[in-house]
């Protein structure tokens, strides 16, 4: 395989990845992908990271492996990483941290199979979106009447 210099950059590949495999239903591929992931984040940062990269911390590859796991149907997997995403987050990427908050929305509905399911339900989600300046994200969880 030939090196790109960044072992961040390819761990977002990787997590990229995996997301693929995932949609495809993949189960192997997709922990594989995750797995070669965490390895190359662990590897740390290095000067051939570019800097648009920075991103690309703990919180998203969380964030990332929860939006596989739950393309796998493993809700219970992407509701507990969804979760260590938006802690992770902190009060950064407001964008990200609204996008994983939905997603353990989403996941702790379907596993429970109903909507308002204690505090991850989806009005948890929207305090983050009005803090979020993403038109992409707003426009995508705007609540009629709001």
């Amino acid at each position: 395989m030939k090196s790109y210099g960044s072992a961040r950059m390819l761990s977002l590949f990787a997590m990229r990845e995996a997301g693929g495999w995932a949609l495809l239903g993949d189960a192997s591929a997709t922990d594989q992908a995750i797995v070669r992931a965490h390895r190359l984040y662990a590897k740390g940062p290095s000067d051939a990271d570019p800097d648009w990269l920075e991103f690309h911390t703990p919180a998203e590859l969380a964030g990332l492996e929860a939006f596989a796991r739950a393309d796998l149907d493993q809700h219970e997997r992407a509701a507990a990483g969804a979760e260590q995403a938006v802690l992770r987050h902190g009060d950064q990427f407001a964008r990200n941290r609204a996008l994983c908050q939905a997603d353990v929305a989403i996941q702790q509905a379907v596993r429970s199979r109903s909507l308002g399911a204690g505090p991850w339900d989806g009005w948890y989600v929207i305090a983050p979106v009005d803090a979020c300046h993403s038109l992409h994200v707003r426009r995508e969880w705007t609540v009629p009447g709001r």
